[in-house]
């Protein structure tokens, strides 16, 4: 791509990107010039009726050029009509999707770091304790007292566990606030240093869950990956028509990708005749209309850095590599296999989307889980 300021450069010093230093660190090592020229074209697909090349291959075909340095995916139908470099980097077929919009939080959600099931449990022991503490306290002999201690024989006595402050010592507890009920018997103090010990469990699991709960970031997805494509038909999907995506499922023999294909070429509309559009189209889609684009893993993860709108779902579907292409026979295709490509890795691996994620989100999607019963 052309820098910011590019008017104020000339020649090759106008563009900057991966594949720019890839170039640079070729013609450096194996000592040639060249002149780069941008184009707009597709890397290249084959007419079905007419068997004729489109695109940067027919650039190639027709000695237009002499090598073509991109996203182009080394395929056995290209490797027919032109050569590859061997692989530069690996890829596979990932699933863009239109990034779910976050929802406000609703009036109970601080119920959410815990299950229903937890919750009616927590209301159970809560009941069950107050009763105990109720009616125990009432044949405890130790936990009547005299409130006037000063008049030994006046004959009245008190309980402080009635049912009210029973359930009052209780929720107090739960709710690490404590009260001015103590208990005074063994049995009740037993009874108290029970739920006492409850509460620290519960109280410290809801704690830990409720911090993971708000740090994590929810995504609930329609889909999570090529087999829900197949089961639902709400979300269409399509690639990139006459490209290595499509000619992937095209030729699958997998059961599952074989399916995803009839989907797609069902409808016209699922292709689309650039990575732009395809990206267009995920972003304009809605729920009930939602679209996914089947693309390269390579490009997905460099757009969904840059475009916050847009996720990337799903682990790669294949195996396959971004070559660089030349012309029949070229002579220098075998040079730069064997003298520069073989030992590129590190530059690769250097290079590689080394100007950062702009969303500052991974490429994966975080789920919160509330705490059960198993848990």
């Amino acid at each position: 791509m052309e820098k910011h300021n590019a008017s104020l450069y000339e020649g090759n010093d106008r563009y900057r990107g991966y594949c720019v230093d890839l170039l640079s660190n070729l013609s450096a090592t194996l000592n040639f010039s060249y002149e780069l020229v941008v184009s707009n074209l597709p890397y290249g697909f084959q007419d079905p009726k007419t068997r004729e090349w489109h695109g940067l291959v027919r650039e190639l075909i027709d000695k237009k050029g002499d090598m073509v340095l991109g996203a182009m995916t080394i395929t056995r139908d290209r490797e027919e009509v032109v050569d590859f470099s061997q692989p530069f980097l690996y890829l596979g077929v990932r699933i863009l999707l239109k990034k779910p919009e976050k929802k406000p939080p609703a009036l109970f959600s601080f119920l959410d770091p815990l299950t229903m099931d937890v919750w009616i449990y927590i209301l159970i022991a809560y009941l069950t304790m107050s009763l105990f503490l109720f009616f125990i306290g009432r044949f405890s002999p130790y936990e009547w007292y005299n409130p006037n201690p000063c008049i030994e024989e006046a004959g009245v006595v008190e309980n402080q566990f009635s049912i009210f402050n029973a359930t009052w010592f209780t929720i107090g507890s739960l709710m690490q606030v404590g009260t001015e009920i103590a208990p005074r018997a063994v049995s009740t103090r037993l009874l108290a240093g029970i739920w006492w010990f409850f509460t620290m469990i519960m109280v410290g699991s809801y704690t830990a869950n409720l911090a993971a709960y708000l740090t994590a970031e929810r995504m609930k997805l329609p889909i999570e990956n090529a087999q829900d494509l197949v089961k639902q038909n709400q979300i269409k999907y399509g690639c990139f028509e006459g490209g290595a995506t499509c000619k992937f499922f095209e030729r699958s023999v997998y059961p599952d990708y074989m399916r995803m294909w009839d989907a797609i070429k069902a409808d016209p509309n699922n292709f689309v005749h650039s990575h732009e559009e395809g990206v267009a189209k995920v972003k304009e889609s809605t729920g009930t209309k939602g679209y996914a684009y089947l693309m390269e893993s390579i490009t997905l993860e460099y757009i969904t850095s840059r475009d916050c709108n847009v996720i990337g779902i799903g682990n790669p579907l294949d195996t396959k590599g971004y070559g660089v292409a030349f012309p029949k026979s070229k002579p220098c295709c075998n040079t730069i296999n064997l003298r520069k490509i073989l030992s590129c890795h590190g530059l690769i691996i250097r290079f590689a989307f080394s100007k950062g994620n702009l969303c500052g989100h991974s490429h994966s999607t975080r789920q919160r889980v509330s705490g059960g019963v198993s848990n």
